[in-house]
């Protein structure tokens, strides 16, 4: 047994909990998670170059939502300063707010034993759940039933990258002695 291997069988060992047998699959969700974390923080930092009257310990402490709308504004503050700063930061705040709805659907998903007979997350959202308050009647969001897969992970890390990459490229423009 590798030290790895030793690692991984100790953790099992913490939980009775029945976990995925796959440890690429757990390794998998906790980069998702993880790297999710990390481009929130490193967000928070680049909002504080676009907008430096932001508190980067008030941004930190924002969940996803908020955070990307505080993105969103402080991109808005330099359409005209930096435009190519302005255009990553257009596509940065697109594509988290997208993975921010995807990192929830993980958060909340329930093991299930997939059609290949193998513990995995499962999506399951009704539209009647979705509901928020302030909404007009009758606006729902549509239902969600699908599997958090190997594949929906390595697709999900993927696209963080491509955010952390336009994060780096705002703060090169705004902040080249970094």
């Amino acid at each position: 047994m590798t030290g790895i291997e030793k690692d991984l069988a100790d953790i099992r060992r913490l939980t009775k909990i029945a976990l995925p047998e796959s440890d690429s699959y757990l390794y998998r969700l906790g980069v998702a998670v993880y790297g999710f974390a990390s481009v929130s923080s490193f967000m928070a930092e680049v909002i504080c170059y676009m907008d430096p009257e932001q508190s980067r310990s008030d941004l930190e402490a924002k969940m996803g939502g908020p955070l990307a709308a505080t993105f969103k504004q402080a991109v808005g503050k330099i359409e005209n300063s930096q435009p190519q700063a302005f255009a990553a930061g257009e596509l940065a705040g697109k594509l988290f707010t997208t993975l921010n709805d995807e990192r929830s659907d993980i958060i909340h998903a329930y093991p299930i034993t997939s059609p290949t007979h193998v513990q995995i997350l499962h999506r399951r959202q009704y539209p009647a759940q979705t509901k928020k308050k302030g909404t007009p009647k009758g606006y729902e969001k549509p239902p969600k039933y699908f599997e958090v897969t190997n594949e929906f992970l390595d697709n999900f890390i993927a696209r963080l990258a491509h955010v952390n990459d336009d994060l780096y490229r705002i703060r090169a423009i705004l902040r080249p002695d970094i």
